[in-house]
């Protein structure tokens, strides 16, 4: 039987996106609200950053810290994906480049997760 985090990550993966936030905003069940949450980070959609933005406003911790771990966990993949980048560049200046966004990146909030 599959958990309620399975249910919500298979929906992730078919792109239901709008079914996800709605559950993430509305449910009355905590577990599976953190579980959308935590599934929309396989979606880089804008509509889910405004999502995400929202929630952390939440007044329910467990929701803030779902979300909170969610747009740490969206934060990294853009940084890993910049030094990726940087390592397969050829061209050193380039590369340099690369690597110095994804320094900045680390201190500061992804241009894509601006309210």
């Amino acid at each position: 039987m599959k958990t309620v985090s399975d249910k919500m990550e298979a929906m992730a993966e078919k792109g239901k996106t709008a079914k996800l936030i709605k559950i993430a905003n509305t449910s009355k069940n905590r577990e599976e609200r953190c579980a959308a949450i935590w599934a929309l980070r396989l979606l880089r959609e804008e509509e889910v950053i405004r999502c995400l933005l929202e929630l952390i406003k939440e007044e329910d911790a467990a929701i803030r810290k779902a979300t909170a771990n969610t747009l740490d966990r969206v934060a990294k993949l853009e940084t890993d994906k910049l030094m990726h980048y940087a390592e397969v560049e050829g061209e050193a200046d380039i590369a340099e480049i690369l690597r110095t966004a994804a320094v900045n990146s680390k201190a500061r909030t992804p241009r894509w997760l601006k309210a």
